[in-house]
């Protein structure tokens, strides 16, 4: 039904009248590396070549022809794939496979257009790249600049099994693109007289130069907000803007309100609306906030507890959402407690990051809000989540143990590379050992079998259906079985005779509200100062505390890192593995002593009671500081240059780089807003000021032959430091610290020459299971090994 609506909105939509596909190929998870040099097909293809596959009949597949339906929807159909057999040796991992599909149009003149291309996953026209909509939600859509004539269409379809996929190609209403379909936005409470209103609102630029404008937002005919916005070419835009809205002036009987946008720019004048929902803070809601992370607007939904009393303190049932599912969906299934809020935060969208990297971030972030603004009783937070969000609960419950009384995962998988195997990884079969070493060290940190050890104050309850069809039962068997060994305090409830999602056997009570999973949670309170603890961690900036233990520096990256500490009486004793600092904070009961006996790694240091206690390794032996002085030593991932905001900067030293860089940031904007619903800026490397350089995180294209801020950081001399001694062409990526700015990053991206650094970006970070470290070197075989197209990787210590 949206789709007809959508297709009579846009009468002149397009749809190529005739497809060619080609494959299947077999691909890998975080790889998606065919075998096939896909610029042959960038103008045209050749229908009677075959091409070498691995998973047809004969080894061999060449061009078939299709006709898509009325609605544009187009199939591949491959009979000549045994996929049952396949599956049942290797496993679904077999199935993951991409295939291209070709077409042309033509057009009477030059003209930019709007390409929505759902479940492709990235497409060419006339050889230039662009993101595809690999979900199908139909609000992402690219502007395309097609040329007079003939136009060459190559799209690139992965996913498991045999697919489909929909590409169609309208003219823009306007210059300006208001996407109403994928606002943030909160909830109106009728119970509040007056609100602060956080919105996302999403716009596009679909013309090729810069565009101001001004926006007002009206309700009914009062003005709320007047603002001006600037969009780069091409850009989307997903601006956080604050309204604020008097109740008295709702109509207490309406469910939903609506507010007014006039939208103004130079040349053209629009005006649109969209509503926002009117409820009550007795329902489930949304609830909206300004992320430190990048600046834009998220969210989360709330139900509050039942006969809520502001002056009382509650629990928090903290529950995470699968793949797929929205956070206000999850929390409409729950019923209310009479002892808890319940909340759920997003993962930056219903796919977005599994619970790891932004995702692990925004589960933090929106613990840390509703703590600060509701009654939350602290010592009562119970983490729970399915499928998805079952592994986020055993990583955020297990690196942060000492933060939950109780944590109920239910479906969780231990680590992407378990969930969706990487066995026909390029990278696995052509990299060198060594640099699949590094990548798995960083991509340790949400293994998160491996930190079970940590939940040993940590009550848990696995739940898992017992034929579960979409992730295998095998995992919460193996998390119950270590439990089992390590004799942690856990209930193992597998249900009989349901699958992934289930209702509860003759009830409407779906699994995550299970009536046992609650009442363990009501029969567990936290204990905040336990007398035994075990803590393991590999990376210190994403879990280094449990309890009274903060760990705040580690002797070697890539290695172990633990503490396990008991108190007996007036005395702490400590072992600890890879640590070079540390901060210990007294329970009540020692503060009060006049002085504690404390063994660390079997030395007695006897301590007058001050809390908290600094500890420092210094050759070999532990030292007591009253204060302690933390040089960062390791950056340990790329992707750190993403975690708090930041600026995407394109050269403009040379026509030629400002094309091809200009490229690389509007790309990159795309994907974090399309896979992190983020915000952030595109700006030339002429208009990052000092005051930018010091606010921001700057992801930058192009190195000093090309881009003038890279001059201006003097950042040559830095590269050059593990660079110069690379014979040949190659391209590269670094992460360092920022000159200006020693609490900001800045991420930069080249290559030798223009064809380098074309390919500069290649390994995307805008993902989970991605390990890359402080700095890669690689070559143009990246295409076709992957890490074995990689000269060298690793990080650097400062």
């Amino acid at each position: 039904m949206l789709l007809l609506l959508f297709l009579l909105q846009f009468s002149d939509t397009l749809i190529p009248k005739k497809w060619y596909y080609l494959g299947p190929f077999l691909i890998a998870p975080r790889e998606g590396i065919s075998g096939i040099k896909e610029e042959d097909f960038y103008f045209g293809i050749d229908t009677a070549k075959k091409f070498p596959t691995l998973l047809t009949q004969g080894g061999y597949t060449s061009w078939k022809e299709t006709i898509p339906d009325e609605k544009g929807n187009v199939k591949f159909s491959y009979p000549e794939v045994l996929w049952d057999s396949l599956i049942q040796f290797y496993g679904f991992a077999i199935a993951l496979n991409l295939t291209y599909a070709y077409s042309e149009v033509e057009f009477d003149e030059d003209k930019i257009m709007l390409v929505m291309a759902e479940r492709v996953s990235s497409f060419f026209v006339n050889g230039k790249g662009y993101l595809g909509d690999v979900y199908g939600h139909n609000f992402f859509r690219i502007p395309v600049k097609f040329k007079k004539g003939k136009n060459s269409i190559l799209l690139k379809v992965s996913g498991y099994g045999e697919r489909s996929f929909r590409f169609l190609i309208f003219p823009p209403k306007n210059k300006i693109i208001f996407i109403k379909e994928d606002i943030t936005k909160p909830d109106i409470l009728k119970e509040k007289e007056k609100q602060k209103l956080i919105f996302g609102l999403p716009f596009l630029n679909t013309t090729e130069g810069k565009i101001d404008l001004s926006l007002k937002i009206f309700f009914k005919e009062e003005l709320l907000k007047e603002t001006k916005l600037s969009l780069m070419p091409f850009q989307i835009s997903k601006f956080p803007i604050e309204v604020l809205i008097k109740n008295k002036k709702l109509n207490q009987n309406d469910s939903l309100v609506y507010l007014s946008l006039s939208i103004e720019t130079k040349d053209e004048y629009q005006i649109d609306s969209f509503f926002v929902n009117i409820t009550s803070e007795t329902l489930p809601h949304s609830v909206t906030f300004i992320s430190q992370i990048d600046s834009s607007c998220q969210y989360f939904a709330i139900l509050y507890p039942q006969n809520f009393d502001p002056n009382k303190k509650y629990g928090l049932i903290y529950s995470l959402h699968g793949a797929g599912v929205e956070a206000i969906g999850l929390c409409k299934v729950y019923s209310k407690k009479d002892f808890a809020f319940v909340a759920c935060p997003t993962n930056r969208r219903p796919f977005g990051f599994d619970w790891e990297d932004w995702g692990y971030l925004d589960c933090k972030e929106v613990l840390e809000y509703i703590l600060k603004n509701y009654p939350i009783d602290t010592n009562r937070i119970y983490l729970t989540g399915h499928s998805m969000g079952g592994h986020g609960c055993w990583v955020f419950g297990l690196l942060n143990p000492s933060l939950f009384a109780a944590i109920a995962p239910g479906a969780g998988w231990i680590s992407h590379q378990s969930y969706v195997p990487w066995i026909f990884q390029r990278s696995l079969i052509y990299g060198d050992p060594d640099l699949i070493a590094i990548r798995d060290k960083i991509l340790k940190t949400y293994q998160t079998i491996y930190y079970l050890e940590n939940a040993l104050n940590l009550p848990i309850f696995i739940f898992h259906g017992a034929l579960d069809d979409n992730v295998p039962t095998l995992f919460g068997r193996y998390f119950n079985s270590e439990a089992e060994r390590l004799k942690l305090k856990k209930i193992y409830k597998e249900v009989p005779n349901v699958k992934h999602w289930y209702n509860l056997p003759d009830t409407n009570i779906v699994c995550v509200d299970d009536p046992e999973i609650i009442n363990f949670f009501k029969e567990n309170i936290r204990e905040p100062f336990p007398k035994n603890i075990i803590f393991k961690t590999y990376d210190l900036d994403i879990s280094n505390k449990a309890y009274h233990i903060e760990v705040l520096e580690e002797e070697e990256f890539g290695k172990e890192i633990k503490i396990v500490s008991e108190i007996k009486e007036e005395k702490i004793f400590l072992e600890t593995k890879n640590i070079k600092q540390l901060k210990i904070y007294l329970p009540p009961e020692l503060k009060e002593k006049a002085l504690i006996n404390l063994f660390i790694d079997g030395k007695e240091l006897k301590i007058k009671s001050f809390s908290p206690i600094y500890l420092v390794k210094e050759k070999g032996k532990w030292k007591i500081k009253r204060d302690f002085a933390l040089k960062r030593k390791f950056l340990r991932t790329m992707k750190k240059a993403y975690f708090s905001p930041f600026i995407l900067v394109y050269s403009t030293k040379s026509e030629s780089a400002e094309k091809i860089t200009y490229e690389q940031a509007l790309k990159e904007s795309y994907l974090w807003y399309r896979y992190g619903n983020g915000y952030c800026q595109i700006l030339p490397d002429t208009l990052v000021n000092e005051e930018l350089i010091k606010k921001y995180n700057l992801i930058i294209f192009g190195d000093e032959r090309y881009n003038y801020l890279v001059e201006k950081l003097n950042l040559k001399k830095i590269k050059d430091k593990f660079l110069k001694r690379f014979k040949n062409d190659f391209a590269y990526r670094f992460i360092y610290f920022n000159p200006f700015n020693k609490d900001k990053f800045l991420l930069l991206s080249s290559g030798t020459n223009l064809e380098m650094l074309k390919i500069a970006n290649y390994f995307s970070l805008l993902s989970s299971a991605v390990g890359l470290p402080d700095y890669i070197i690689f070559s143009s075989e990246i295409k076709e090994k992957g890490l074995g197209g990689v000269w060298e990787m690793g990080l650097y210590h400062h």
